[in-house]
């Protein structure tokens, strides 16, 4: 009963609540993002959080223009819109890359390759046809050549860790979502940005459920990267680079207290077996 109410009130919603949702939640997450920003030390770090606090805005804005979809003039909200859309999920695309360490002259190439591809593609569309179902369609297709490659990676790789991985996941269900869309909105003729059928609220679910993995994901990641930091320089010499008086006293205590366990385990199982023999 719970999940069907539950999928029922899902349905009832519509894309231009959802598209306020987005608006809100990346601002939200941009300003916590100014905010660690500001108090974060790592100037290694301090560029990604910087890309990934643009990028959240740039998606705020872009959102804000289709939100406005005939209110405000077409230049601002079909074109502008959605280019600011693509060129926020490009350097989500490489936030990915660099947290999975891909950060390479190739890869930076091909995603930008793919951003120029889609803007093109897009405007070339939009210019000669202008159709609403096409602008859908082929905005779905942009997004989804962008996005699709980094967290394929991500899942495949190794050595990303289990958190990075179901973000990756995640991600990949909105750019499933996201293709469905680009068909149905291709080939159905009626088919508008405000649309309410199946691939638009699957499509707008996943991108609100991805907004908030990715932001608190995102945040948490930078967190236990500058604790691995700080760790590991206090158990280091700044200058032998060679493990200190505490690390060595860290791995003595933690030795002991597992020797201290095992011991107890040890005589509670002696004492068993004296008092069995009695």
């Amino acid at each position: 009963m719970f999940l069907q109410n539950l999928l029922e009130t899902l349905i009832k919603l519509d894309v231009k609540t959802m598209m306020g949702v987005l608006i809100c939640g990346n601002l939200v997450l941009s300003l916590l993002t100014l905010r660690y920003y500001i108090y974060h030390d790592s100037n290694y770090d301090k560029t990604i959080i910087q890309r990934f606090g643009i990028a959240k805005i740039l998606q705020a804005i872009a959102w804000l223009f289709l939100f406005f979809r005939g209110e405000i003039s077409d230049v601002i909200s079909v074109y502008f819109g959605n280019i600011l859309l693509f060129v926020s999920f490009y350097l989500d695309s490489l936030i990915v890359l660099r947290l999975n360490d891909k950060w390479t002259k190739g890869w930076v190439l091909t995603q930008s390759v793919l951003l120029a591809v889609a803007v093109i593609l897009f405007l070339v569309f939009e210019i000669t046809l202008s159709a609403a179902h096409i602008r859908v369609g082929i905005a779905s297709l942009a997004v989804f050549l962008v996005f699709a490659a980094p967290n394929v990676l991500s899942i495949l790789n190794k050595e990303s860790t289990k958190f990075q991985k179901v973000i990756a996941a995640i991600s990949l269900l909105f750019l499933i979502f996201l293709l469905l869309r680009a068909f149905n909105s291709l080939f159905d003729n009626e088919i508008v940005l405000f649309t309410n059928n199946f691939f638009q609220i699957g499509t707008f679910l996943a991108l609100v459920l991805l907004m908030l993995t990715n932001g608190v994901g995102f945040l948490l990641i930078m967190y236990d990267r500058s604790y691995a930091l700080v760790k590991e320089s206090s158990n280091l010499d700044p200058l032998t680079r060679i493990y200190n008086r505490r690390f060595f006293m860290n791995k003595a205590e933690s030795y002991f207290k597992r020797h201290s366990k095992k011991m107890v385990t040890y005589h509670f199982f002696l004492l068993i077996l004296i008092f069995s023999r009695k």
